[in-house]
């Protein structure tokens, strides 16, 4: 994928039919209201890609002050989320920050325990169908245990949010600046040297 331009310092990862205006707005579908929303079009940026796949052919030539994610990274694999940190550690300038909304796991089995379904709750956690495409669950330990270790600091973490008992916000601030896979190599390879010679 070649990006040649991009607009806007704020980006909005997997946004659906949620766009907002002064980011690039991110998804692997095509929002429904693109159309309507044509006539403000320098309000907002929509590219039509994957969403890690945007950050991995992006982070060299564009640093977003923020990155929004609502309700995007319950729907990734773990896979992805085990390289999601990286991605958003290069993408993101120092101090820059990623805010995102997901269902709380935590939040979900106390709902449940108190009598209702896992429907009502959020996603059936049971089927076998895949259709709502949540696969990962999220709490404030899977973020610290996720994000905490590849240059971020957690500044908030509240849960019931966006009108949901069982959703929750987290802001994560960039602190430090990780190695690409290839510095990591080299340092790899440095260390190895000295030791061996």
């Amino acid at each position: 994928m070649l990006i040649k331009t991009i607009e806007f310092d704020l980006l909005n990862l997997g946004c659906g039919n949620m766009i907002l205006p002064g980011c690039v707005n991110i998804d692997l579908l095509k929002p429904k209201n693109l159309e309507n929303l044509m006539v403000v079009k320098t309000n907002f940026q929509f590219i039509q890609a994957e969403a890690l796949e945007f950050l991995q052919s992006t982070y060299l030539i564009k640093k977003f002050k923020k990155i929004f994610a609502f309700f995007f990274l319950e729907h990734l694999s773990p896979a992805d989320v085990s390289f999601l940190p990286f991605l958003l550690n290069q993408s993101l300038e120092l101090g820059g920050e990623f805010i995102a909304i997901v269902p709380d796991f935590d939040c979900i089995v106390n709902e449940y325990l108190n009598g209702l379904s896992l429907q009502a709750v959020s996603w059936d956690l049971l089927s076998d169908e895949r259709t709502t495409w949540h696969y990962t669950l999220w709490n404030k330990a899977e973020v610290k245990r996720i994000f905490l270790s590849d240059g971020f600091e957690l500044i908030e973490y509240r849960k019931g949010v966006a009108g949901r008992n069982t959703a929750a916000i987290f802001r994560l601030k960039k602190v430090s600046e990780i190695g690409t896979p290839m510095d990591l190599i080299r340092e790899f390879l440095s260390v190895a040297e000295e030791t061996l010679f």
